[in-house]
């Protein structure tokens, strides 16, 4: 979920940000919320992926403590491991 390890921001206004992916075409427009981050993956406008993230907010660190939930199933991570994939 550290959104400033994934690229170069182009864009940041009112917790929204579109960042430029290390050496990739890939766009990332991303929507943090009160509670969840929303994540859409574009390469030359077309989307590729789409996920939302649900930080650990009792974790010390939530940013490396989350479920991802993308195409049906939720990704848990723990201290920025993947631990376990579920069904939703």
């Amino acid at each position: 979920m550290d959104i400033f390890s994934w690229g170069d921001i182009l864009f940041n206004s009112n917790n929204i940000y579109i960042i430029k992916k290390y050496k990739s075409n890939a766009i990332y427009y991303i929507n943090i919320l009160e509670e969840y981050m929303e994540v859409k993956m574009k390469i030359e406008n077309r989307n590729i992926f789409e996920w939302i993230d649900y930080p650990d907010l009792k974790s010390e660190s939530p940013l490396f403590n989350f479920k991802r939930t993308i195409k049906g199933h939720t990704h848990h991570i723990v201290n920025g491991i993947f631990i376990a994939q579920t069904q939703l």
